[in-house]
């Protein structure tokens, strides 16, 4: 499994809708990769016949994983990125999907038909805000010719940061104040199956408080 972690060199490129590119401002913890399914079977050895070891063969790439922080630095761009962690396709209950392209100086990666999986807003006091977001893609392509489309209208809008000076927090209509720090609210997709053997997307919301 090839698993690729990029640090202030990388440009993270996201395509939704269709002709439509922004680029998306992230920490320094992005990070990708995908595994293969293969299928192992006995074969003999060049110089010792009687002995066997397990080759394989590739049968079928898994779905590729990738990792990433948006800081909340442009509201739009952090607009766009929650939509398609919540809003489902028109009609149905299937999450949106989107390309994200990762540009570096001498290298391009293209993860297809990306879906988010997971999205905790990290509220910490003093802090920018932060949305943490994890997905998959069905495909992870490395290619330096990949074009990104519409890179040149690419925008990042106006970057104003969204510093946490106060952190209000009510539980149940309980006020808690005092000594709290650090706000995580994660909501995470599940596929649920349902008869007939279909699947469908549902949502689970986790708050973890930090005192």
């Amino acid at each position: 499994m090839a698993t690729y972690n990029f640090k202030k060199q990388a440009e993270v490129y996201l395509v939704y809708p269709v002709g439509t590119t922004t680029r998306i401002d992230v920490t320094e913890d992005i990070s990708f990769s995908q595994t293969f399914t293969d299928k192992t079977y006995p074969q003999k050895t060049l110089h010792e016949q009687h002995k066997m070891h397990d080759a394989s063969n590739i049968k079928k790439a898994n779905a590729a994983n990738f990792e990433f922080t948006v800081p909340a630095l442009t509201q739009n761009t952090l607009d766009k990125v929650f939509n398609l962690l919540v809003d489902y396709k028109t009609d149905t209950n299937t999450l949106n999907t989107f390309d994200l392209y990762i540009k570096l100086p001498n290298d391009v990666y293209k993860l297809e038909k990306c879906v988010i999986t997971n999205g905790t807003f990290i509220i910490e006091k003093l802090e920018t805000l932060k949305l943490g977001i994890q997905g998959q893609a069905s495909k992870l392509i490395n290619d330096r010719t990949l074009v990104i489309p519409n890179l040149a209208s690419a925008t990042r809008g106006t970057r104003t940061q969204q510093k946490v000076g106060y952190l209000f927090v009510s539980v149940d209509g309980d006020t808690l104040t005092q000594g709290i720090y650090k706000v995580a609210i994660e909501l995470v997709q599940l596929k649920i199956s349902q008869a007939f053997g279909k699947e469908s997307d549902h949502q689970l919301i986790h708050i973890k408080i930090g005192i």
